[in-house]
């Protein structure tokens, strides 16, 4: 479920903090961990969920 979450990201943000001289830490912490929390949010919900 994460996986396919992931591959919706559009790439283009990655793109332009690189262009903009972002650090590989910088994209992950400022670009890709803030799209990313409603997925792991509900990754997690429905992993409680199903245990």
């Amino acid at each position: 479920m994460l996986t396919g979450f992931m591959e919706d990201l559009p790439l283009a943000l990655i793109e332009a903090a690189r262009v903009d001289g972002a650090s590989l830490w910088q994209e992950f912490t400022r670009v890709l961990l803030p799209l990313l929390v409603p997925g792991l949010a509900a990754t997690a919900l429905l992993a409680l969920i199903f245990t």
